[in-house]
C-alpha cells in the first residue's frame, strides 16, 4: 500500500491543477483530494500513513490554518504546505498570508504559521515550486 498525499481545496480547478503539477508522485504515493477540510479529516483517521497534505488557506466551513491545527492536534507528524494566492511578498520573499477575520484580512507571519502546524507556504499555482517543496521531505 501506498502513503498518501492529501490536496485540499474547495475549488474543483486547483484540486485538480495541483493533481497534474504532482504527476511525478502518483508512482509512489497515493494522491487523494478533498473539496472541504472537514472530509480530509475524516479519512486521516482510516489513512494514517499520511505523510504529505497540500491545503488551500480560504475555505467554507475549516481554513487551512484551522484544518492544519487540527491534523497536528489529532497526531498528524507529516508535513503540510499552505497552496495560496493570499501570500503577502517583500520582494521575492513570502512574509506571510491574509487570512480572512470578519470583514477584516489578518498578516499571519511564519512564526506563527508554524506554532499552526504549516511546514511550507507556496503561491498558487505553484506549478514549478510545489514539486521543489516536496522534493525537500519525500521523492518521487
Amino acid at each position: 500500500m501506498k502513503p498518501y498525499i492529501f490536496i485540499v481545496d474547495d475549488s474543483k480547478n486547483d484540486r485538480i491543477l495541483c493533481k497534474y503539477i504532482l504527476g511525478e508522485f502518483e508512482r509512489d504515493y497515493e494522491i487523494l483530494d478533498f473539496p472541504r477540510a472537514a472530509d480530509a479529516l475524516n479519512a486521516y483517521e482510516e489513512k494514517k500513513d499520511l505523510v504529505v497534505v497540500i491545503t488551500d488557506l480560504h475555505m467554507p466551513g475549516m481554513d487551512g490554518l484551522e484544518f492544519a491545527k487540527k491534523l497536528r492536534d489529532e497526531g498528524y507528524k507529516g508535513v503540510v504546505v499552505l497552496r495560496t494566492s493570499a501570500v503577502m511578498k517583500r520582494g521575492n520573499e513570502i512574509v506571510g498570508v491574509r487570512r480572512e477575520r470578519g470583514y477584516e484580512d489578518v498578516l499571519v507571519g511564519p512564526e506563527e504559521l508554524r506554532k499552526m502546524g504549516v511546514d511550507e507556504i507556496v503561491e498558487k499555482p505553484g506549478t514549478k515550486e510545489l514539486p521543489e517543496v516536496l522534493k525537500k521531505y519525500i521523492q518521487p
